[in-house]
């Protein structure tokens, strides 16, 4: 057993160096990083969470004149937490952004060939194309 402090403040550099190679300005909150977990499974979440923290950055907070014009302070902030929750360890990604757009997930599922052009989807049915 290992605690995610090494891997949640690789984090903090991932937040840092996306965020200023896109201009924004965005701050990272962790919490639970001394939560252990076998050493198997928090190698394998380093890429996954990069990949969720990189994604959280660069798709869902928006430029600084988009956030206040929305009424949103100009700095984005993101969340890692990890805590226990009924028996299990619960890693969780938040971010305050504007949200996924669904007619922008469909466009790409049908560029990739995830579906059909033509498609009728629910809102909510496009934001499970993302899993």
């Amino acid at each position: 057993m290992v605690p995610l402090k090494q891997t949640f403040q690789k984090m903090q550099r991932i937040v840092r160096d996306t965020s200023k190679a896109l201009a924004k300005d965005v701050v990272i909150e962790i919490s639970g990083e001394q939560t252990e977990l076998d050493k198997t499974v928090v190698d394998q979440l380093g890429d996954p969470l990069v990949h969720l923290i990189r994604n959280a950055v660069d798709h869902g907070i928006e430029s600084a004149e988009k956030r206040v014009a929305a009424g949103k302070p100009a700095v984005g902030h993101v969340w890692l937490s990890a805590v226990h929750r009924g028996g299990q360890i619960v890693i969780e990604v938040r971010e305050d952004g504007g949200g996924m757009d669904a007619k922008k997930l469909i466009a790409k599922a049908i560029e990739k060939g995830v579906i059909r052009p033509g498609t009728q989807m629910s809102d909510q049915d496009a934001y499970h194309l993302v899993f």
